[in-house]
């Protein structure tokens, strides 16, 4: 089965897990929308929480998840994703979830790709069944003809494949939801 990762939402529309963020709300490492690894380049950014109620075990930002050392202790094994440490004031150091792996859209995906010049995937609604992808953490690639594809960039959501699956969603702590995306 394939999951998409999601932020899960109280009732009132926000998400139960904080966000983070730098002090003009305006944190974004672009090469985070790209395969491979960053840590032999990464520089710890120094960010900080939004939330009255202070931080979470995951953290969330429209560019990137992160997770705390006790949530990242118990994902660590799972292929597909390095931890890059980032330090939040007032707490520590957490680590965003930057994930590793891509692959291109495996055909029979129901999918819609923008309108207009870009042709970027814009909605990915299923994966065809028995579609091979890989166990553990994943994106998709956009396609290389379109805007984002020529950059070398997948898309923004975070797929899952795999038993680990569930211990993702354990790990998290309700703060990630496992939302599934493959035909039944």
């Amino acid at each position: 089965m394939i999951y998409k990762l999601s932020p899960v939402s109280k009732e009132d529309g926000n998400f139960t897990c904080a966000w983070f963020d730098d002090d003009e709300y305006l944190w974004h490492d672009p090469r985070i929308g790209m395969p491979g690894s960053l840590l032999s380049d990464w520089d710890v950014p120094e960010l900080r929480i939004y939330s009255k109620s202070g931080s979470t075990s995951v953290l969330f930002n429209p560019g990137a998840y992160a997770v705390s050392e006790l949530v990242k202790e118990k994902i660590n094994y799972i292929p597909g994703v390095e931890f890059l440490p980032i330090y939040l004031q007032g707490e520590g150091v957490y680590y965003l979830l930057h994930v590793t792996t891509c692959i291109e859209l495996p055909k029979g995906t129901d999918h819609r790709l923008a309108a207009g010049p870009s042709g970027n995937i814009s909605n990915i609604y299923s994966f065809p069944r028995g579609c091979s992808v890989p166990s553990g953490f994943f994106r998709i690639l956009h396609p290389s003809n379109s805007a984002a594809g020529k950059a070398g960039f997948y898309t923004a959501e975070t797929y899952l494949s795999g038993d680990e699956s569930r211990v993702v969603e354990v790990a998290c702590e309700g703060y990630l939801k496992l939302e599934s995306v493959q035909s039944s």
